[in-house]
Parts: structure tokens; C-alpha cells; sequence
């Protein structure tokens, strides 16, 4: 019989473990069209993963496959909200909830691109400060299985 790699009692030994709550992506507020925060479960990670303003979603399409999977628990910095080229945001997008995306300004026409990973889901293009649209945080960790 083999022996378990990590102790059982607790899965982390080498850093604290906190308790985060996780929300839901795809849900939008059929009042507003705003992404709400429906809070599904409460999961442990080691707290050097925590940081100020971190919000923590289940990934509920397969927009972003292979790279952040169905069902991938996603680590959001809402304090990083400047767009930068070939980085992954969350967005906040009128009634379609929060949506994860690889950002790509179109050159001279203040256009942003967001593309999805997944060849099945088209780019979307917004102008910049388009309604509708607002950046929720910088993506800075996934949790997945592979």
C-alpha cells in the first residue's frame, strides 16, 4: 500500500489555508444586463495565492479552452483594471454576465478585440469606452484539472 505524498490532515503544508468564496460567471441581471455576483461555494486555497481585491469565479463556458477549462476555479485582481495587449481580463458584459477574454487593441482605431481561446466563440470588438462593458480585473491565477 502506498503512502499518501502530502499528509491528509492538511493538503497545504507549506502555507496557510484560507477559505474564499466562488461566483458564478454567466449570470446577468435580467433587470440591468449587469454581471451579479451569485456566490456558489466556498473553496481552500493557500493564502499566498490571496491578495487585496481578489475575487474568485467558476469558468462556465469553454470559451477559453484549452487554457482556462470548464469548471476551472479563476483568480481575478479587481485592482488591475488597465488593459494591456495579450493579457486575460474578466469583463462585465451587458447581459451576458462575466466573461473572460484575451484583450488585443486594434492599432489606430481605438478598438479592443476580445478573443477567446476557443476557435468555436468568435472575437467580440467594442470600442474602448463602449457601454455595456467593463472590465472586472486582470486574470492572475486558474485552478484547474488538466
Amino acid at each position: 500500500m502506498r503512502k499518501p505524498l502530502l499528509p491528509q490532515a492538511n493538503p497545504l503544508p507549506f502555507h496557510d489555508t484560507i477559505h474564499l468564496t466562488v461566483y458564478a460567471t454567466g449570470r446577468a441581471d435580467p433587470a440591468t444586463g449587469a454581471w451579479e455576483r451569485v456566490p456558489l461555494e466556498r473553496i481552500p486555497i493557500g493564502s499566498h495565492l490571496d491578495r487585496p481585491g481578489l475575487l474568485v469565479v467558476q469558468m462556465e463556458s469553454t470559451s477559453m479552452e484549452p487554457i482556462i477549462r470548464r469548471k476551472a476555479y479563476v483568480g481575478i485582481d479587481s485592482q488591475d483594471c488597465a488593459l494591456r495587449d495579450d493579457e486575460i481580463y474578466a469583463f462585465d458584459i451587458a447581459k451576458e454576465g462575466l466573461t473572460l477574454r484575451r484583450v488585443r487593441r486594434e492599432p489606430g482605431n481605438g478598438v479592443l478585440s476580445l478573443q477567446a481561446e476557443n476557435p468555436l466563440h468568435p472575437a467580440q470588438r467594442f470600442a474602448s469606452d463602449a457601454a455595456g462593458l467593463t472590465p472586472i480585473g486582470k486574470v492572475v491565477w486558474v485552478i484547474q484539472e488538466i
